[in-house]
């Protein structure tokens, strides 16, 4: 039975770090890009977050990556804690530019798959969310490490197919999940063809057969709320690797049913780092952005390495 009076001083913790979190300077950084909302609207669905957060709006008037990044780097040296407004990517690209040692982040979901809304436990509209992210406290996650680059979730193989498939055509991101549907049954037949190679995790290697991806994740969802690696967690300290080599409709068919069950198919592995060499070159996404082609990849865990308010 646990002593009163620690109950007492948890209490007493919790509610000091609760004042320390309402005493931090905010800024908010807006992707006039994602999901498909114009800057204009996107000011304005963001007043109510501004207001609760007591925080100025930064990044709407960038015209490309790069002067998304300088935004990213100003406003992380005029505030405590800085919060992406966007995608998946937008979060990726924000904790890519910033140091991560000395600027906690926050995340108000504005795009289209929106991994990371359902990854973070993220409900309610956006004044909810911001009112959320001031009353939590800081909280460490892990992030995945490739090339330089960091990220919550990679993939390889049909993914980045299916990516190219929906910017082609963006209008069909207007339709949630059957975006992703509809994508992935163009992209598949006649277009994709199937990654073999080896697979290295943490040292003991094993051969890849004919997959249709290879994902590499810290977190169990894959957009569009679709759960597919359940023992995911973003402060476990490990690698969650799943190599998928069913056939197109069964994966299809998983995919459609992780919406209501915890299930995932393929060989599924936990690691430290992982190396994989592939037939030849595959592209490689990672939080709904398509990073480089290579035949090679490795990543590794950064344990406790982003801070964030959630």
């Amino acid at each position: 039975m646990q002593d009163p009076g620690c109950k007492i001083q948890d209490k007493r913790e919790i509610h000091r770090a609760r004042k320390v979190s309402a005493s931090m300077r905010y800024a908010i950084l807006a992707n006039p890009a994602s999901g498909g909302i114009p800057a204009e609207r996107k000011r304005l669905l963001l007043r109510d977050a501004a207001s609760i957060l007591d925080a100025k709006v930064h990044g709407l008037d960038a015209r490309t990556p790069e002067e998304f990044k300088e935004y990213a780097i100003s406003a992380a040296r005029e505030c405590d804690v800085l919060v992406g407004a966007g995608g998946d990517g937008t979060l990726s690209m924000l904790v890519n530019a910033i140091d991560r040692g000395t600027t906690p982040v926050g995340f108000i979901p504005l795009g289209t798959g929106n991994a990371m809304r359902h990854a973070l436990r993220l409900k309610g509209n956006i004044a909810a969310i911001s009112r959320k992210i001031r009353d939590a406290p800081v909280r460490h996650f892990d992030l995945i490490e490739c090339r330089g680059r960091v990220g919550f979730s990679a993939s390889i193989g049909i993914e980045s197919a299916v990516l190219r498939m929906r910017k082609r055509y963006p209008g069909l991101n207007k339709i949630g999940f059957c975006a992703y549907l509809f994508a992935a049954l163009a992209a598949y037949p006649g277009k994709y063809k199937r990654m073999s190679g080896t697979l290295e995790v943490d040292g003991v290697g094993s051969k890849l057969r004919q997959v249709l991806t290879l994902l590499v994740v810290k977190h169990p969802y894959h957009g569009f709320r679709m759960k597919i690696v359940p023992e995911a967690k973003l402060d476990d300290g490990k690698l969650h690797i799943l190599a998928v080599s069913s056939g197109f409709w069964r994966s299809l068919f998983w995919a459609t049913a992780s919406f209501v069950s915890s299930s995932r198919t393929g060989h599924y592995q936990t690691g430290m780092r992982v190396k994989a060499v592939l037939d030849r070159p595959h592209f490689l996404q990672a939080d709904g952005e398509e990073w480089w082609e290579a035949k090679e990849f490795r990543f590794k865990v950064l344990q406790r390495a982003i801070m964030m308010k959630t």
